[in-house]
């Protein structure tokens, strides 16, 4: 189990009673994925074929969702440099203005600029 901002990241075959895969045979594609659950509203965000997949999506949703939350940049600017930081320079972000951060945080398609497609 790996806690990441506010999602935790289990293995799929460990989830007790949540979201179990309904037919035996289906199973077995199931047992080596990892599943992505909210800590807060105890929800099932989707399931991962390795922990680093997940771990992005949290990241992601993580950022995104502290922004929209807090209106003080203290509080999201982090989470939001700490993801663009994977494709920008750290000088390049730190010179954006609040608005221009979150637009990019919003308006990014990180799942793409991610693999480079």
């Amino acid at each position: 189990m790996e806690w990441t901002n506010g999602y935790v990241i289990v293995p799929w075959n460990s989830i007790l009673g949540i979201s179990k895969p309904p037919i035996k045979g289906d199973f077995i594609q199931y047992t080596q994925r990892y599943a992505l659950v909210d800590r807060i509203g105890k929800g099932l965000v989707g399931n991962y074929l390795s922990v680093m997949e997940a771990s992005w999506e949290a990241t992601v949703r993580y950022a995104q969702e502290v922004h929209n939350y807090h209106v003080d940049p203290m509080k999201w600017r982090p989470a939001a440099i700490e993801l663009a930081s994977c494709f920008y320079s750290t000088e390049e972000l730190a010179w954006m203005t609040d608005r221009e951060l979150g637009d990019l945080l919003h308006q990014t398609d990180w799942y793409q600029l991610k693999t480079g497609s």
